[in-house]
């Protein structure tokens, strides 16, 4: 299981975290954001 932390996801997606942060008076460096890729390549489970 591989993890992915925020740096390293698309620069679209750090932008919505982070707006998302501001809205609500939190900052990016508040939280650990990882993604935690259950799946195996080409998203067949199973």
């Amino acid at each position: 299981m591989a993890s992915h932390l925020l740096s390293q996801f698309p620069q679209n997606e750090q932008n919505d975290f982070s707006s998302v942060g501001q809205k609500y008076g939190r900052a990016v460096s508040e939280f650990e954001v990882v993604d935690e890729d259950q799946y195996p390549a080409g998203g067949r489970v199973g």
